[in-house]
């Protein structure tokens, strides 16, 4: 009998594993290929968007790699329901996480350059886009309390993301709750 692991043989799982790791991999040489084509075009060029978009694809985060390989490698497995709900539910969080981090590189780069472009010519411009990147700034940092994870450093290259379920003491639960209002009794006295 051959020995199982949530309703899977340990072949299955290696095969998934290797999935996911070549995804991770492939995603991760790609990213670092078209990032290195689009700095080499934009040495080329006089306009900023290509140094942007390599500015923003480059902030693509490994530990968003990694949950996709995951994601895509637990395709291989029969887990059960509740496993896949939490797997795509994770995708989901991990992507939006992801997009916000590209939004804001995108933003911020953009707001750089106009800056550049406006600090000898027009002080009152700059100011106002200032304080827009930093409007900008907290309505990302607002949002991130929402998916249940938050980037530890404002360094793209220093974030790593902690959650509730990374810390000691947490459970992560597999069963999805049901969503019930709860108030408190208060007891005459």
């Amino acid at each position: 009998m051959p020995y199982l692991v949530l309703h899977n043989d340990l072949a299955t799982w290696a095969i998934a594993i290797c999935i996911g790791l070549v995804v991770y991999a492939s995603v991760g040489i790609a990213r670092r290929v078209v990032v290195k084509r689009l700095r080499a075009f934009a040495q080329t060029t006089a306009t900023y968007l290509d140094d942007l978009a390599a500015r923003v694809l480059d902030a693509t985060h490994p530990l968003f790699m990694l949950l996709i390989g995951a994601y895509v490698g637990s395709h291989w497995l029969s887990l059960p329901e509740s496993g896949t709900v939490l797997l795509s539910r994770l995708a989901i969080a991990a992507l939006l996480l992801q997009a916000a981090r590209w939004g804001d590189v995108g933003v911020q780069g953009w707001l750089h350059q106009y800056r550049a472009q406006r600090s000898a010519l027009d002080a009152a411009s700059t100011t106002t886009t200032a304080a827009l990147g930093f409007v900008e700034t907290v309505y990302i940092s607002s949002t991130r309390p929402i998916t249940g994870c938050t980037w530890t450093s404002s360094r793209p290259s220093m974030s790593r993301c902690s959650s509730a379920s990374n810390r000691k003491g947490s459970r992560l639960h597999t069963r999805p709750r049901p969503y019930t209002l709860r108030t408190q009794a208060t007891v005459p006295g």
